[in-house]
């Protein structure tokens, strides 16, 4: 005897996870993952000296032993993070980050040099190696 299959409906955006600040509830006892999927052309870890890929690798072995909350309680200048809005933003955001995303984040790797991104739950997706200092307006 064959089995129907239920036509089911479904709406859109509600099988996809809602994005969390960071620190937020849902990951601020987790520590964080890192995804480089997303890295924009021209603003890559590749355009990097040397020394700053070696100082990316071992700011993000740090950064991965500590859990949300304890990067958002650091120092920005250390292992913790400068929240940019989007507003400030200064290079064209990929499209597939959407409105409801409306701040960037920006760990420092390299002394000054940054790498700023979004978070979705507890991993920071990074956008921009910001070695110029062009990513984002760093005034008001």
């Amino acid at each position: 005897m064959a089995r129907r299959i239920k036509n089911r409906k479904f709406e859109a955006g509600k099988q996809l996870k809602s994005r969390q600040p960071i620190g937020a509830t849902t990951n601020k006892n987790q520590k964080p993952h890192f995804s480089l999927e997303f890295v924009v052309s021209g603003h890559c870890i590749t355009d990097c000296e040397k020394s700053d890929r070696a100082s990316f690798a071992n700011k993000i072995r740090m950064m991965s032993q500590q859990t949300w909350q304890q990067l958002r309680n650091a120092p920005a200048g250390g292992l913790g993070f400068e929240a940019i809005p989007r507003r400030r933003i200064l290079q064209t955001i990929p499209n597939h980050v959407t409105e409801d995303v409306t701040s960037f984040f920006s760990f420092r790797f390299s002394g000054k040099k940054a790498m700023i991104g979004y978070c979705t739950d507890r991993t920071f997706h990074i956008l921009w190696f910001d070695r110029e200092f062009d990513v984002y307006n760093h005034g008001s």
